[in-house]
């Protein structure tokens, strides 16, 4: 079942994009919100996933990979959030 689930969160980030348009007439581009919002929604719900899966009697032959995929899931999380924080600074400037 682990293997399944963990297979089944990777294959549906294949899709995912992290869409931009075109900012004013700047030649720079920005993050759209609603590409943000299922992203996030996306990693929070994947987030909760591997932790309940790590949780399992059985998790113990999946740790590596388990771990492997909450790191990338951390580190998707903390890239995001220092994307819009520095969005946000530069529209304001």
């Amino acid at each position: 079942m682990i293997e399944l689930t963990l297979a089944k969160m990777n294959s549906e980030w294949e899709s995912v994009l992290l869409e931009t348009k075109s900012y004013k007439e700047t030649g720079t581009y920005v993050i759209l919100g609603s590409s943000i919002e299922e992203i996030q929604t996306l990693l929070d719900d994947h987030n909760m996933k591997t932790i309940t899966m790590k949780g399992s009697i059985h998790a113990k032959t999946f740790q590596a990979e388990l771990d492997r995929f909450e790191g990338w899931l951390a580190y998707s999380n903390e890239f995001l959030e220092y994307a819009i924080k520095v969005q946000t600074s530069w529209m304001y400037l």
